[in-house]
């Protein structure tokens, strides 16, 4: 069976020439157009050549029920549940649970919710709106440090590889919060939030119906911002800043007439990105609104496509759900033993039989993709 095989482009490209695309959103300069075109006669399998296992330690402390936002980095796995207003923080070698960061109070090194996260190479920060406080913990232990005050309402926060981090702000329906801001999307601070750089124009009356917990995802040294905005992603260099704005060209895309109202989107058939995509090198992996439900593509560099699991066979599959990436290798957390036992029946690797019994106690397994 042949393919096509077209020249591999890479993703980041920050010096080219800027075309704008007839396409149902805001008039926005892409660097980059891709087509969304599927094939049923390629799957994620054929793109993956190996799977390593690492079940993460379960103890009274370390319990998390989604992992809203996962950051691979000092040599350790960040995972934050949103729901819990918790993060649970790994070594990414052994699965041992580092530290905890559960502190619901008002008092020091205390919060009332955690908003988002972000890590750097010295500080944790995590973003409570209801005190307009970032708390700093020791990256490498949790230990508190400082409180500095939020400069408005922060929607999400991702650091820089300078110190310097970005804070977004994406109003969502029945949010009012906008008219006392700077109108921008994104902004980017010094270590203590001071805002020195604004970015992308946030228009008046703008809202974001189809609202994500997580606008930040990371590929190493690379930044993924993802909104409503427009259907695709923005790709930030975490050293230089310089961003490119990565166009995904759907079938049946949201009309600029719809994109406000939430309630007509959700009754459409139309096709729009769910979430922030994860990217691993060259490879993306984005969840499609496909009439009324989220489906996991695969971006595939190599032949144009986006890849959807096989109907039939689970071999060398990517597990659902995709959390992130590391070292160019795509990280899915399996949480169901059930839905292992399945795919194993129909040709998935096996993990080791301790792993297998962790993961049927209870305890979760990360899967890590080595891609082709």
């Amino acid at each position: 069976m042949c393919f096509k095989v077209y020249e591999k482009v890479p993703l980041l490209v920050l010096c080219c020439v800027m075309v704008a695309c007839g396409r149902s959103g805001p008039e926005i300069e892409y660097s980059r157009t891709i087509d969304f075109r599927t094939t049923d006669t390629l799957f994620m399998r054929d793109r993956v050549e190996d799977i390593e296992f690492l079940p993460l330690e379960m103890t009274d402390e370390a319990v998390f029920s989604v992992a809203d936002k996962t950051v691979f980095r000092n040599g350790l796995v960040y995972i934050f549940d949103f729901r819990n207003s918790r993060i649970v923080v790994y070594d990414d070698s052994t699965g041992e649970v580092r530290f905890v960061i559960d502190r619901r109070g008002r008092g020091p090194g205390e919060y009332l919710e955690i908003r988002s996260f972000a890590v750097n190479d010295r500080y944790l920060y995590t973003v409570d709106n209801y005190t307009a406080r970032v708390n700093l913990y020791d990256c490498m232990t949790g230990d508190f440090r400082k409180t500095l005050d939020a400069p408005f309402y922060v929607s999400n926060i991702e650091a820089l590889d300078n110190g310097d981090m970005i804070l977004a702000y994406i109003p969502t329906p029945g949010d009012n919060i906008a008219e006392r801001l700077p109108r921008y999307r994104l902004f980017i601070t010094d270590g203590d939030l001071n805002v020195r750089k604004r970015l992308f124009p946030l228009e008046k009356g703008y809202c974001d119906p189809a609202a994500v917990w997580n606008y930040f995802t990371r590929d190493s040294g690379r930044i993924i911002f993802g909104s409503f905005y427009f259907d695709g992603f923005t790709l930030i260099d975490g050293t230089t800043e310089e961003y490119a704005h990565i166009a995904v060209n759907l079938d049946r895309p949201v009309p600029a007439r719809l994109r406000q109202d939430i309630k007509s989107i959700q009754t459409s058939s139309c096709q729009y990105i769910l979430n922030t995509p994860v990217v691993a090198g060259d490879y993306i992996v984005a969840v499609v609104n496909e009439r009324f439900y989220g489906q996991e593509y695969l971006y595939d560099p190599y032949t144009g496509y986006f890849l959807q699991n096989s109907r039939t066979t689970a071999e060398n599959g990517i597990l659902p759900s995709v959390i992130g990436s590391k070292d160019g290798k795509i990280v899915s957390l399996l949480t169901d033993y059930g839905l292992y036992e399945d795919a194993v029946k129909h040709g998935f690797k096996r993990m080791p039989v301790e792993y297998e019994a962790r993961l049927a106690a209870g305890e979760y397994v990360l899967l890590f993709y080595t891609m082709k």
